[in-house]
Order: structure tokens, then sequence, then C-alpha cells
């Protein structure tokens, strides 16, 4: 339930100039949101304010009061780290760094049987082997944005991403994947691999289908993470 200032209060006397606009508590959690309803988003008050020695108490209304700890009261210097923090995770290749992590991860674990060995090595052995493909996917995810960026001339492409920047997003990655693992299966690549009998391979090519499947399905998905995850950038920035 979410406990509300008294609409024709205004917002408390010490929040008046500053980019906060009110308070509330959302489950004994303290929340800066819009002034009608508190209701949305449910963001903690240290995202949104970050002078927390502005609001020493106040009244919820209801006969509520809250108080905040001065213990708790921010430097410039905390300022500053939580301002880079706040712009680090707002870029896009943070963002693509972040779910190509955890997207491809699974998917090296599933295709992991299709390695020589793999399927009888123990647990440790594949979890290492399937961090380190995962940590290479990031990347070639990261290579496959710094072409789009080159081709576009913008950044942040991948936040409002058109279908030709995702193809050519995709396409680059399927380029990418495909050299490296005729590389690697040749041993001519910094780390090399073989394939199980249970790889299907590409006719001709000898590459295994598994690799260029992953940055058919993975990519896309991530993209669409990015992109809600930007705007969510937006509009919690836009309420400052």
């Amino acid at each position: 339930m979410t406990l509300g200032l008294d609409e024709q209060a205004g917002p408390p006397a010490a929040c008046l100039g500053h980019s906060c606009q009110c308070l509330g508590v959302w489950g004994g959690t303290h929340y800066l949101t819009p002034w009608c309803g508190l209701k949305v988003p449910r963001v903690p008050l240290l995202e949104w304010c970050l002078d927390l020695r502005l609001v020493e108490r106040y009244s919820l209304g209801n006969g509520v009061s809250c108080r905040w700890n001065r213990a708790l009261a921010l430097t410039p210097m905390d300022h500053t780290a939580i301002r880079r923090v706040r712009e680090l995770t707002a870029t896009p290749e943070f963002n693509l760094v972040v779910f190509a992590l955890l997207l491809n991860f699974p998917w090296e674990v599933l295709q992991a049987p299709l390695f020589e060995g793999m399927a009888a090595a123990p647990h440790s052995a594949v979890i290492s082997a399937c961090l380190q493909a995962t940590l290479g996917d990031a990347v070639i995810t990261l290579l496959a944005h710094a072409s789009i960026m080159a081709v576009t001339r913008r950044r942040r492409w991948v936040c409002v991403p058109s279908w030709r920047e995702a193809a050519g997003f995709v396409a680059a990655g399927i380029a990418i994947t495909a050299v490296v693992e005729w590389l690697a299966t040749r041993g001519q690549w910094v780390q090399t691999w073989t394939y199980s009998s249970a790889m299907p391979l590409i006719p001709g090519f000898e590459i295994g289908l598994s690799p260029l499947l992953q940055w058919l399905i993975v990519p896309p998905i991530a993209l669409w993470f990015v992109r809600r995850q930007s705007a969510r950038h937006r509009s919690v920035d836009g309420l400052h």
C-alpha cells in the first residue's frame, strides 16, 4: 500500500527548490515519486535525490512520519561517484555487455555437449569454459556494435534500433563468429576447440551450426532488453 502526502499541503519545505518533487513510502521503503498519486515509479530515494540531508523529518499524512539518519548524508565526493555510476549504467555499451553476458551464458552451457570432451568434463571445467566463451561473446557484441556505430555515426543507435541496424548488428556478429569458429577449429586462434559428433555442421565450411544460431537468436533479445532499459533511463531522467 502506498502512503501519500496531502496533495493540498504541497511538498516538504526542505525539498523546495531542489530536484525532488515529493516523497512516498512503498512497503516500508522510501521513494521519491511523481506528485499525483505517489504510485510510480518504484525507484529508491538514493537514485532520485542525492542529497539526503534535505530530508530529516517530514509528514506522510495519516499520522505517519519518517526520519532520515543524518549519518546517511552524502558528501560532494559521494555525489560525484553516484553520478558517474549512473552515467556508466546509462551507456549503450554497458547495457549491451550486461545483457550479452546474462543471455549468452545459458546458451553456452546448453551447447557445451556439442564440443569435444565437454559432456564428460567436470562441472567446474564446463562452467569455466562457458564463462570464457561468454566473455568472448560479449567482446563480439561490442565489435558488432562498433561496426554499426561506424556506419550510422550514432553511438546510441541501440536504444531505438531500426530493422536495418538490428539486421546489420546480427550479420556482423555472425560474420565475426564464423571467422573465430573457422580459425579455432583449425588451431589458428588464441584458444582452440573441436566439435563432437553431435554438433551439426554447415556443409562446405565445416563450421558448427549452434554458434551461428546463437547469434541469430540471442542478440535480438539483447537488443529488446537494451531498448527497454534505455527507455527506463530516459523516463527516470525526465522526472529529475
